[in-house]
């Protein structure tokens, strides 16, 4: 499988990728804000994204790539945070 990882912080996504790796797949394409994510995938086939939900993007927040990335592209999101918020 292909994977895009779309995180802000180095440090999640270094983690994130490590993880993935883990389970037997080196192909993640990384990026840091969602409207990166969304040039990727126009050039790009991507089997899965791993989004996080808090992007500090303030153009596109990843709810709202998410979105683009599926209904345009069709490509299935999962949603990460790492968020400790009890709201």
């Amino acid at each position: 499988m292909k994977f895009l990882l779309v995180e802000d912080e180095v440090i999640q996504r270094r983690l994130l990728k490590d993880a993935v790796s883990k389970m037997g797949n080196n192909d993640v394409t990384e990026c840091s804000n969602g409207q990166e994510a969304l040039e990727l995938l126009k050039k790009e086939h991507f089997d899965l994204v791993l989004m996080d939900i808090h992007l500090s993007d303030t153009e596109m927040d990843g709810i709202a790539a998410a979105r683009v990335a599926h209904g345009f592209y069709g490509v299935p999101v999962v949603f990460l945070t790492a968020d400790e918020r009890n709201d």
